[in-house]
């Protein structure tokens, strides 16, 4: 190989060193700057906050039909305690699609109430994910710009119980454990939801704590 060959793979090597430690720090940058903005927001709010996953969450609500999406999920950046005296943790969520060059990853700002309660499981989501996995798999009607699975009725409940808050998740599920909101690609300083709409979708959907008609909270948040 010429000389000057050797010299050009020499310097493409070293610019791909150098890019590659550049991506890394910002990636690093840009984590840290995450994770001490929300650990601030958790603050905030009287609840607390772990970097990692301190309740290894996609076990915990593997209920929740978004946990069976993909495979390798993980969650990190957990907010816990109390909001609108109900138990919440809030996370970041990831999982793949696919493998190899077709791998794709999915990133969700996630938050779940846990209010056990008798209603009828369902899922609803926003139409722009329409061919999403999940949805050619479970969707069974719609609604406006809603997508929806399981019962008609707590489908509906869902719905009217985030435009009652105003919130737009992407993903909002109902389960026997409580009820998770997502949303894909969160900003940078929140979930997707903040704590306060979480607060009134919750009283909208179950009616406020310590009403006759409200859930009473049946797990500590802490």
């Amino acid at each position: 190989m010429p000389a000057p060959m050797n010299m050009a793979v020499i310097v493409l090597m070293i610019l791909l060193v150098l890019s590659s430690a550049v991506y890394l720090s910002v990636k690093a940058f840009v984590l840290h700057r995450r994770v001490g903005g929300l650990a601030r927001i958790a603050h905030a709010h009287g609840m607390l906050f772990a970097a990692d996953d301190p309740f290894e969450i996609p076990l915990r609500y593997g209920c929740f039909t978004l946990f069976s999406a993909g495979h390798s999920q993980r969650a990190s950046c957990v907010t816990y305690g109390r909001g609108g005296g109900r138990p919440v943790r809030a996370f970041d969520l990831r999982y793949e699609l696919g493998h190899g060059t077709q791998r794709q990853v999915r990133h969700f700002g996630a938050m779940v109430v846990e209010v056990p309660n008798s209603l009828d499981p369902a899922m609803a989501w926003r139409e722009q994910r329409a061919n999403e996995p999940l949805s050619l798999l479970y969707k069974t009607g719609q609604q406006g710009q809603w997508c929806f699975g399981g019962s008609a009725d707590s489908a509906r409940r869902l719905i009217h119980a985030c435009r009652a808050a105003d919130i737009e998740p992407e993903w909002i599920e109902l389960g026997p454990i409580g009820v998770l909101l997502a949303t894909g690609n969160p900003p940078t300083d929140g979930y997707g939801v903040s704590f306060n709409k979480m607060s009134e979708f919750a009283d909208a959907l179950f009616g406020a704590v310590g009403t006759a008609e409200g859930n009473q909270p049946g797990a500590r948040g802490d």
